[in-house]
């Protein structure tokens, strides 16, 4: 009996957890020669808006943003933070840049604090290079927000990988 409920435990356990982060892959922003591809949950709302890619949980408690730029160098977009920001963020406030690696593509990360629609937020500003092309990912949302869909996130972003 008790490995029974044991198994049962563990079988109800891996149902509920597969369901938690079933995925969807988008990918950005060149149909025709795809470069990076993204892994958002099923659950989250996935759309394009010009020529960027925005997504958000159906609570809608934080913001990605997503563009693809050919040719453009991560040193430059790193740089320019503040302005790639502007047209949703105010007030930005950046910390230093830190490189790291995941699944093979080069990447940088900035963190800050802006204000979105005078609502204050925290922002994350990650960089993606490879194969001359530069994924900006843009995630802002109140400090409560990213510390609840911490483990979302970091699922969200170690998805991306290269084509």
């Amino acid at each position: 009996m008790k490995h029974v409920l044991k198994y049962s435990l563990i079988f109800l356990s891996l149902i509920l957890f597969s369901n938690t982060y079933a995925q969807q892959e988008v990918l950005y922003l060149d149909d025709v020669d795809p470069v990076f591809s993204i892994t958002f949950p099923t659950d989250w709302e996935v759309g394009k808006s010009e020529n960027r890619y925005e997504a958000y949980p159906k609570d809608e408690s934080l913001y990605f943003c997503l563009w693809e730029v050919k040719d453009y160098q991560m040193e430059d977009a790193v740089k320019h933070v503040e302005i790639l920001v502007s047209p949703f963020l105010k007030d930005t406030k950046f910390g230093e840049a830190v490189k790291q690696t995941t699944k093979r593509v080069e990447m940088k990360e900035v963190k800050g604090k802006a204000k979105n629609n005078a609502k204050d937020v925290d922002v994350t500003v990650s960089f993606f290079q490879a194969r001359k092309r530069l994924l900006i990912v843009v995630c802002y949302a109140p400090e409560q927000a990213m510390k609840a869909h911490a483990s979302v996130l970091d699922k969200i972003k170690n998805s991306i990988s290269t084509k």
